[in-house]
Protein backbone atom coordinates (compact mmCIF):
# COMPACT_ATOMS: atom_id res chain seq x y z
CA UNK A 1 0.00 0.00 0.00
CA UNK A 2 2.80 2.67 1.33
CA UNK A 3 4.57 2.07 -2.73
CA UNK A 4 1.28 2.21 -4.37
CA UNK A 5 0.66 5.50 -2.75
CA UNK A 6 3.67 7.15 -2.57
CA UNK A 7 3.54 6.59 -6.54
CA UNK A 8 -0.13 7.85 -7.37
CA UNK A 9 0.36 10.95 -5.79
CA UNK A 10 2.04 11.97 -9.89
CA UNK A 11 -0.38 9.44 -10.97
CA UNK A 12 -3.68 10.00 -12.90
CA UNK A 13 -6.84 9.20 -11.38
CA UNK A 14 -7.74 5.57 -11.47
CA UNK A 15 -4.90 4.51 -13.29
CA UNK A 16 -2.67 1.79 -12.00
CA UNK A 17 1.40 3.57 -11.67
CA UNK A 18 3.44 1.26 -13.36
CA UNK A 19 6.45 2.27 -11.08
CA UNK A 20 4.40 0.70 -8.37
CA UNK A 21 4.80 -2.40 -10.25
CA UNK A 22 8.14 -1.96 -11.13
CA UNK A 23 9.05 -1.42 -7.84
CA UNK A 24 7.54 -4.45 -6.38
CA UNK A 25 8.77 -6.35 -9.11
CA UNK A 26 12.47 -5.70 -8.63
CA UNK A 27 12.42 -5.99 -4.84
CA UNK A 28 10.89 -9.80 -5.43
CA UNK A 29 13.89 -10.43 -7.95
CA UNK A 30 16.27 -9.13 -5.59
CA UNK A 31 15.08 -11.69 -2.82
CA UNK A 32 15.38 -14.66 -5.02
CA UNK A 33 18.55 -12.99 -7.57
CA UNK A 34 21.47 -15.31 -5.62
CA UNK A 35 20.04 -18.88 -6.69
CA UNK A 36 20.81 -18.44 -10.63
CA UNK A 37 24.23 -17.79 -9.73
CA UNK A 38 24.38 -20.29 -6.82
CA UNK A 39 23.27 -22.82 -9.92
CA UNK A 40 25.81 -21.42 -12.38
CA UNK A 41 28.52 -21.83 -9.62
CA UNK A 42 27.54 -25.36 -8.83
CA UNK A 43 26.51 -27.15 -12.27
CA UNK A 44 30.05 -25.83 -13.90
CA UNK A 45 31.85 -27.17 -10.86
CA UNK A 46 29.51 -30.29 -11.79
CA UNK A 47 30.41 -30.11 -15.24
CA UNK A 48 34.48 -29.54 -14.79
CA UNK A 49 34.97 -32.50 -12.42
CA UNK A 50 33.15 -34.84 -15.28
CA UNK A 51 35.10 -34.02 -18.26
CA UNK A 52 38.50 -34.65 -15.67
CA UNK A 53 37.76 -37.14 -14.87
CA UNK A 54 36.80 -38.66 -18.16
CA UNK A 55 39.58 -37.37 -19.71
CA UNK A 56 42.21 -38.84 -16.78
CA UNK A 57 40.71 -41.96 -17.29
CA UNK A 58 41.93 -41.94 -20.63
CA UNK A 59 45.58 -40.57 -19.60
CA UNK A 60 45.63 -43.56 -17.07
CA UNK A 61 48.73 -44.83 -19.85
CA UNK A 62 50.26 -41.30 -20.55
CA UNK A 63 50.31 -39.75 -16.84
CA UNK A 64 52.69 -37.20 -17.96
CA UNK A 65 49.85 -35.52 -19.83
CA UNK A 66 47.37 -35.50 -16.81
CA UNK A 67 48.70 -32.44 -15.66
CA UNK A 68 48.35 -30.50 -19.08
CA UNK A 69 44.81 -32.25 -19.53
CA UNK A 70 43.44 -30.85 -15.91
CA UNK A 71 44.63 -27.72 -16.62
CA UNK A 72 43.76 -27.17 -20.44
CA UNK A 73 39.82 -28.41 -18.75
CA UNK A 74 40.51 -25.85 -15.69
CA UNK A 75 41.04 -22.71 -18.02
CA UNK A 76 38.20 -23.65 -20.03
CA UNK A 77 36.11 -24.31 -18.04
CA UNK A 78 36.43 -21.15 -15.86
CA UNK A 79 36.65 -18.73 -19.04
CA UNK A 80 33.25 -20.64 -20.09
CA UNK A 81 31.78 -20.11 -16.30
CA UNK A 82 32.77 -16.30 -16.25
CA UNK A 83 30.62 -15.72 -19.63
CA UNK A 84 28.14 -17.62 -18.19
CA UNK A 85 27.63 -15.66 -14.84
CA UNK A 86 27.95 -12.67 -16.57
CA UNK A 87 25.02 -13.32 -18.77
CA UNK A 88 23.06 -14.33 -15.22
CA UNK A 89 23.63 -11.14 -13.91
CA UNK A 90 22.53 -9.44 -17.43
CA UNK A 91 19.29 -11.86 -17.31
CA UNK A 92 18.33 -11.04 -13.74
CA UNK A 93 18.95 -7.14 -14.21
CA UNK A 94 16.62 -7.41 -17.00
CA UNK A 95 14.02 -9.01 -15.36
CA UNK A 96 14.32 -6.02 -12.29
CA UNK A 97 13.39 -3.32 -14.55
CA UNK A 98 11.47 -4.74 -17.34
CA UNK A 99 7.62 -5.78 -17.21
CA UNK A 100 7.12 -7.76 -20.43
CA UNK A 101 5.65 -10.82 -21.21
CA UNK A 102 3.76 -11.59 -24.84
CA UNK A 103 2.73 -15.24 -23.02
CA UNK A 104 -1.09 -15.39 -22.88
CA UNK A 105 -0.86 -17.26 -19.71
CA UNK A 106 -0.24 -14.00 -17.90
CA UNK A 107 -3.81 -12.54 -18.58
CA UNK A 108 -5.28 -15.70 -18.01
CA UNK A 109 -3.76 -15.75 -14.71
CA UNK A 110 -4.61 -12.26 -13.87
CA UNK A 111 -8.44 -12.57 -14.88
CA UNK A 112 -8.26 -16.07 -12.92
CA UNK A 113 -6.89 -14.09 -9.94
CA UNK A 114 -9.23 -11.16 -10.28
CA UNK A 115 -12.76 -13.12 -11.37
CA UNK A 116 -15.40 -10.18 -10.59
CA UNK A 117 -15.99 -6.85 -10.69
CA UNK A 118 -14.08 -3.60 -10.06
CA UNK A 119 -11.18 -4.50 -6.93
CA UNK A 120 -8.88 -1.85 -5.28
CA UNK A 121 -5.76 -0.65 -6.78
CA UNK A 122 -3.82 -2.87 -3.91
CA UNK A 123 -5.35 -5.81 -4.53
CA UNK A 124 -5.23 -5.71 -8.21
CA UNK A 125 -1.70 -4.62 -8.22
CA UNK A 126 -0.73 -7.90 -6.14
CA UNK A 127 -2.73 -10.18 -8.78
CA UNK A 128 -0.83 -8.56 -11.52
CA UNK A 129 2.57 -9.10 -10.02
CA UNK A 130 1.39 -12.70 -8.85
CA UNK A 131 0.71 -13.45 -12.58
CA UNK A 132 3.65 -11.77 -13.88
CA UNK A 133 6.13 -13.40 -11.11
CA UNK A 134 4.84 -17.04 -12.46
CA UNK A 135 5.71 -16.14 -16.16
CA UNK A 136 9.71 -14.38 -14.88
CA UNK A 137 10.62 -17.74 -12.55
CA UNK A 138 9.50 -19.35 -15.94
CA UNK A 139 11.54 -17.70 -18.26
CA UNK A 140 14.30 -18.14 -15.81
CA UNK A 141 14.16 -21.35 -15.60
CA UNK A 142 13.81 -21.96 -19.51
CA UNK A 143 16.59 -19.49 -20.12
CA UNK A 144 18.70 -21.02 -17.80
CA UNK A 145 18.41 -24.32 -18.89
CA UNK A 146 18.72 -23.85 -22.74
CA UNK A 147 21.71 -21.46 -22.37
CA UNK A 148 23.15 -24.63 -19.99
CA UNK A 149 23.29 -27.49 -22.57
CA UNK A 150 24.09 -25.07 -25.63
CA UNK A 151 27.48 -23.74 -23.12
CA UNK A 152 28.04 -27.66 -22.75
CA UNK A 153 27.55 -28.44 -25.98
CA UNK A 154 30.29 -25.72 -27.43
CA UNK A 155 32.37 -26.44 -24.83
CA UNK A 156 32.82 -30.52 -25.84
CA UNK A 157 32.58 -29.73 -29.50
CA UNK A 158 34.63 -26.60 -30.04
CA UNK A 159 36.37 -24.87 -27.25
CA UNK A 160 38.24 -28.16 -25.09
CA UNK A 161 39.57 -29.62 -27.95
CA UNK A 162 41.71 -26.35 -28.89
CA UNK A 163 42.67 -25.77 -25.45
CA UNK A 164 43.96 -29.47 -24.98
CA UNK A 165 46.28 -29.03 -28.36
CA UNK A 166 47.43 -25.77 -26.90
CA UNK A 167 48.48 -26.98 -23.74
CA UNK A 168 50.16 -30.37 -24.87
CA UNK A 169 52.24 -28.39 -27.80
CA UNK A 170 53.94 -26.37 -25.28
CA UNK A 171 55.42 -29.28 -23.57
CA UNK A 172 55.04 -32.30 -26.34
CA UNK A 173 57.65 -34.74 -27.43
CA UNK A 174 57.72 -36.37 -30.50
CA UNK A 175 56.68 -40.05 -29.13
CA UNK A 176 53.62 -38.14 -26.89
CA UNK A 177 52.20 -36.99 -30.62
CA UNK A 178 49.99 -40.42 -31.43
CA UNK A 179 49.01 -40.50 -27.50
CA UNK A 180 47.73 -36.30 -27.83
CA UNK A 181 45.62 -37.62 -31.33
CA UNK A 182 44.23 -40.60 -28.90
CA UNK A 183 43.20 -37.93 -26.15
CA UNK A 184 41.70 -35.64 -28.51
CA UNK A 185 39.69 -38.73 -29.64
CA UNK A 186 38.53 -39.03 -26.25
CA UNK A 187 36.80 -35.94 -26.47
CA UNK A 188 34.65 -36.87 -29.06
CA UNK A 189 33.22 -39.69 -26.29
CA UNK A 190 32.09 -36.52 -23.98
CA UNK A 191 29.83 -35.44 -26.65
CA UNK A 192 28.27 -38.46 -25.98
CA UNK A 193 27.59 -38.26 -22.54
CA UNK A 194 23.80 -38.24 -22.30
CA UNK A 195 24.12 -38.80 -18.71
CA UNK A 196 25.91 -35.78 -18.38
CA UNK A 197 23.04 -33.93 -20.28
CA UNK A 198 20.52 -35.51 -18.73
CA UNK A 199 21.63 -34.99 -15.45
CA UNK A 200 22.07 -31.17 -15.87
CA UNK A 201 18.65 -30.66 -17.68
CA UNK A 202 17.23 -32.52 -14.60
CA UNK A 203 18.47 -30.06 -11.64
CA UNK A 204 17.83 -27.18 -14.27
CA UNK A 205 14.03 -28.15 -13.95
CA UNK A 206 14.04 -28.92 -9.92
CA UNK A 207 15.76 -25.51 -9.49
CA UNK A 208 14.21 -24.24 -6.53
CA UNK A 209 13.97 -20.17 -7.38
Amino acid sequence: MKVLEDTKRTGLPNFLPRSAFLVLLQKKTEVISFAPFDFVEKMWNYVERVVISVLLRHCENCPQLSPSTRRAVENVVADVKKRFVDWVADLVEMEKITDYTCDPAYVDLWNKYIQAGKVKEAFDLRMRLAAYWKIVLKRLVDCMALHMVFGIQKLLNKEMEGEIGLEMMMEEFPSVAEKRKKLNSSIKLLRELKEVVSTIIDQVSTIRL
